[in-house]
């Protein structure tokens, strides 16, 4: 399996005070433009350091998170093979679209041999004072262990930043409620995680998806409001042990321009897959974190074997991030804001197949 990995600048464009209509009439012809052979050639290509850090723009200055909340998240540009070029525009209109058949990848058959993987390969960008050691980590078995002999749910996939969106495209173009950001579940992360429930539940997993947006109309306490949700349905459903927060990473350099993280996986361009794990460190109480971490280095691994390419930086963080819910609870940001709805459904069928694995293998043998 060919694969290589690309990171893309995408600038963007305000929109103008023009009609609906002549906006539609522009976006088709633009779209057209810019899908043209010899575009990207032309564009002016930039090269970053490995550690050059970028802000989590994407919002209205009136709701930036405070650095000091539960829903802070800071995105740093995490570079890979390739050079990084920009576009001259951002297009809004309003059409929808599914996912083609071709690109839905099939449920898993059988489990990927990892006996080879080297945990010296896993690169850690760790936020905080606390020293990891990987291999003795993936060398515990999980905690959880899913039953998946009855009827009850196993995974809640669940949306803190329900509202964030991708980069339109000519099949997925919508009206923005903010930038980068819809209250439409056609086009925002809701229908990335409608993706990753598919492929669980073709491969036997039960999912509860709750498909509230808690971060409108209000941002700030959307944390608070997602985690009293997160509680409700733990009590309705105990059986559940994996909580899954889907979210779109805002990937942007000083001058607030978006990124776009993307890798080819069989010829198709795919975004990239950020596993984000709190801790305590931050003052809330989370005593059990390296149980999440265990769980998001077995996916890691399973990712890197399967699809090489496919992941960034896994990103340990000092906050909790609801994370204290239960011993499987992971942020999961799928693509940035330069990626596409395509490239982001593309990658999360491909994260619920390594999903999948890690979850059937721990409910028949508690992990590895």
């Amino acid at each position: 399996m060919g694969v290589r990995t690309l990171t893309r600048r995408v600038r963007k464009k305000r929109k103008s005070g023009i009609g609906a209509f002549v906006l539609l009439v522009c976006a088709a012809v633009c779209v057209k433009a810019l899908s043209s052979p010899g575009v990207v050639g032309r564009l002016k290509a930039i090269a970053f350091s490995e550690d050059k850090e970028v802000s989590s723009g994407g919002y209205p200055e009136a709701v930036q998170p405070s650095p000091d909340t539960e829903e802070h998240e800071t995105a740093y540009f995490d570079p890979a093979e390739g050079s990084v070029a920009g576009s001259d525009a951002t297009l809004y209109a309003i059409e929808t679209t599914l996912l083609l058949e071709e690109d839905k990848p099939e449920p898993t058959q059988g489990f990927s041999d990892v006996s080879a993987f080297d945990p010296a390969d896993f690169n850690i960008r760790n936020e905080t004072s606390y020293a990891i050691d990987a291999a003795e980590l993936l060398a515990q078995p999980l905690l959880i262990s899913p039953d998946h002999s009855d009827d009850e749910p196993d995974v809640l996939i669940i949306h803190t930043h329900g509202c964030e969106a991708y980069a339109p495209t000519e099949q997925n173009m919508y009206e923005p409620s903010d930038p980068d950001r819809t209250e439409d579940r056609n086009f925002n992360v809701v229908r990335v995680g409608d993706e990753i429930e598919r492929v669980l539940t073709q491969a036997g997993i039960k999912v509860v998806h709750e498909r509230s947006l808690f971060d409108y109309p209000s941002y700030n306490g959307c944390y608070n409001r997602a985690l009293e949700r997160i509680e409700e349905i733990l009590t309705e459903y105990p059986s559940i042990q994996i909580v899954l927060d889907i979210h779109r990473d805002a990937l942007t350099g000083q001058d607030g321009m978006p990124y776009r993280s993307v890798t080819v996986v069989d010829g198709k361009e795919c975004a990239q897959v950020l596993l984000v794990v709190g801790t305590g460190e931050g003052g809330l109480t989370h005593p059990y974190w390296k149980e999440n971490l265990k769980l998001a280095l077995q996916l890691e691994r399973i990712m890197q074997v399967k699809y090489s390419g496919l992941t960034r930086r896994l990103n340990l963080r000092q906050q909790r991030f609801n994370q204290h819910a239960t011993l499987g609870s992971l942020i999961v940001e799928i693509g940035c804001t330069g990626n596409t709805l395509e490239e982001a459904l593309r990658t999360a069928g491909l994260f619920a197949q390594c999903a999948a694995e890690v979850i059937l293998q721990a409910g028949q043998t508690g992990m590895p």
